[in-house]
């Protein structure tokens, strides 16, 4: 069993005798999920600084700050974007090799007021901000290794039927887009990501594209749809008795 493709690939190539199944990690769909707008509104006004002007669109990234995610991508974009608008924010949550210098980046190029780095959130409170959000942000840096991921992060925002601006270069990325859910941009590539993020600021919210993530979730990655697959698989191999 391989988790993504590629693994699957590998796992044919060095023992193509043996039968492959390829089963995703479930997403907690539980656990991740969208709020009752009536608490969301609420979270919105006790965090006024972000989420109290609604002229202003809302990015999360919420994760670690690491070298394999590539922030320096985002940030980079965010100072292009600034030179065209001022109707954004940007909210980066988490810890990383990587929060240090793009902090300091958005000092020196007075990012400050359109970008806010929080730490470490609880699982409760971090599901607030991906619900209050208005687009949801995940990426991963341009090595090849990364082009066979199932990003973690961007099941969970959809998981919260979020639309994802998706800085990846994978086969699940392009799925994902392809069923309407998901902006696929190339990772590294600071100019197309701030091309992107000044679309969607510009459409403002009347012409926000409609989302319907959480259905693809719960339709491909949920813990239901894990089970089956497993279960399936072990029925292949087991007889189980009758009744059960």
């Amino acid at each position: 069993v391989g988790v993504v493709e590629g693994i699957c690939e590998y796992i044919e190539s060095v023992a193509p005798e043996r039968p492959v199944r390829l089963i995703y990690n479930p997403v907690n769909t539980d656990l991740f999920q969208p709020l009752p707008q009536d608490a969301v509104d609420e979270f919105k006004s006790e965090h006024a600084e972000i989420f109290g002007d609604p002229d202003r669109t809302v990015f999360l990234y919420c994760g670690v700050h690491s070298n394999a995610i590539d922030l320096w991508t985002a940030i980079r974009a965010l100072r292009i974007l600034k030179s065209r608008t001022e109707a954004f924010v940007f909210v980066f949550i988490g810890y990383g090799e990587q929060k240090e210098g793009i902090q300091r980046y958005a000092e020196e190029h007075g990012l400050l007021n359109n970008v806010a780095f929080l730490p470490y959130q609880p699982r409760s409170e971090l599901l607030k901000y991906i619900c209050a959000a208005d687009f949801c942000y995940s990426s991963t840096s341009s090595k090849p290794i990364y082009q066979m991921v199932v990003p973690t992060k961007m099941c969970e925002y959809m998981a919260c039927n979020k639309f994802v601006v998706a800085v990846h270069e994978c086969p699940f990325a392009d799925r994902v887009a392809a069923a309407g859910n998901a902006l696929v941009l190339p990772p590294g590539n600071e100019n197309a990501v701030a091309e992107a993020l000044c679309d969607l600021v510009s459409a403002g919210r009347k012409d926000r594209p409609a989302v319907t993530s959480r259905d693809y979730i719960l339709a491909h990655h949920s813990v239901d749809c894990f089970r089956g697959q497993i279960l399936s698989l072990f029925g292949e191999w087991v007889d189980s008795p009758a009744g059960d």
